[in-house]
């Protein structure tokens, strides 16, 4: 300790030099410890062989809790060896009663100083309370190491003096850590408050627009949107011109025929993909909703489309007086019928089994068409299932 200071003014100016760093109220760990590899080199303070360090260790803590009074020691940890400027150093680390920390750093100082063998003897280089260096306070006095015991009171006495000031700031950061994780729990609530707008506000402009008509959602019990649509009372056959002029991105699709069912289903006829508009079965109904749709003149005859059908799903019906091949309205190709009629036939268990692989390459290869065209994902159950059925046959034949 710096000659004809008291132990208070050694506290003060160490304060004053962590001004703005607060390491003085910061306690370590060993982690800590391991990743920083920055130190001061001071004075030896301690000197002892370490294959003893563990028993030393003890010795100084049995002192340190004998010589605090309102702090006291409550555990010891001792570092695995690590390097530090190229030295081999060893850290222990008392942890106290109030939160704080008291470290002492250990090296080698022979020939060997990147080794450290159990026979070494290592000497304390470096001595800090929580993450503040106090050295100087352990430090030789007149070319004379310090007993055992000066060391402890003086460090207990250091640590009882900082320790209303080290109560008080963690108080203040655990409270400040709380009201951060509060603010970060409120940034995430208002980020998705600002999708959702921000959802509502593209919807809106595209409504604007023209595209596509604004539906006004309503509330489930769950608490999600949903449409409402008006229904018709029969079968709703659509005239093709105001359901381009609602709906302007049908357009060129090569409509020919339109029906809203009485379910809510939809049926067409066309020439492309529609999909690929973005019109959606919700879209055309908020039109027929909104009135913004004709009834079409003239008879049709349109085949019912599948009763558990979710998407726009028309069926192949006769337009005018021309023979013509029609497509549905999700614009499927003739290979994709041909994909998905074939894997409902394994299904349904009325396909060719002679050759359980070429059966299994047949089922691969549709499967992939369906997939390759984007349909994998809404043909999952189809695919599956035909999948089980090859792998139930197989079972059969090769047991």
């Amino acid at each position: 300790m710096p000659y004809d200071q008291t132990l208070d003014q050694v506290l003060y100016e160490i304060r004053q030099s962590d001004s703005g760093e607060n390491l003085l109220l910061d306690s370590i760990t060993i982690n800590d410890i391991i990743e920083d590899s920055d130190g001061v080199l001071a004075l030896d303070a301690l000197v002892t062989p370490f294959v003893k360090l563990e028993r030393k260790m003890e010795l100084l803590r049995g002192v340190m809790e004998r010589a605090g009074k309102s702090v006291k020691v409550e555990s010891m940890q001792i570092s695995d060896p690590f390097s530090q400027r190229g030295v081999a150093n060893v850290a222990v680390i008392f942890e106290l009663s109030d939160g704080q920390t008291v470290s002492i750093y250990f090296h080698n100082p022979d020939v060997t100083p990147k080794k450290m063998a159990p026979s070494d003897e290592i000497i304390s280089w470096k001595w800090l309370l929580n993450k503040k260096d106090i050295t100087i306070v352990v430090a030789p006095e007149r070319g004379q190491d310090l007993n055992v015991r000066e060391v402890a009171r003086r460090i207990m006495r250091l640590a009882e003096k900082n320790s209303a000031a080290f109560a008080r700031v963690n108080a203040k950061r655990s409270e400040r850590m709380q009201n951060i994780q509060s603010l970060k729990d409120e940034i995430v609530a208002l980020e998705g408050e600002l999708k959702s707008a921000q959802n509502e506000l593209e919807i809106a402009k595209v409504a604007a627009e023209g595209r596509i008509p604004a539906v006004e959602p309503t509330s489930t019990e769950n608490g999600d949107s949903s449409e409402n649509p008006t229904l018709p009372q029969t079968d709703f056959h659509v005239d093709i011109a105001s359901l381009i002029e609602a709906l302007p991105a049908l357009d060129g699709f090569g409509i020919s025929s339109l029906t809203i069912r009485t379910n809510g289903e939809i049926s067409a006829v066309s020439n492309n993909n529609i999909k690929n508009s973005g019109v959606t079965d919700a879209d055309i109904l908020a039109a027929y909703g909104k009135g913004l749709l004709r009834e079409a003149s003239g008879s049709f005859e349109v085949d019912p489309i599948p009763s558990d059908s979710t998407e726009l799903n028309p069926a192949a019906s006769e337009i005018e007086a021309e023979d013509q091949s029609t497509r549905q309205i999700t614009g499927e190709s003739e290979e994709i019928i041909a994909a998905k009629a074939f894997l409902k036939s394994v299904v349904d268990g009325t396909s060719n089994a002679s050759d359980l692989m070429k059966l299994l390459d047949e089922i691969e290869a549709s499967a992939q068409a369906l997939i390759d065209t984007g349909l994998g994902d809404e043909n999952d159950e189809l695919i599956g299932n035909a999948a089980e059925k090859w792998a139930e046959l197989d079972q059969q034949a090769n047991g």
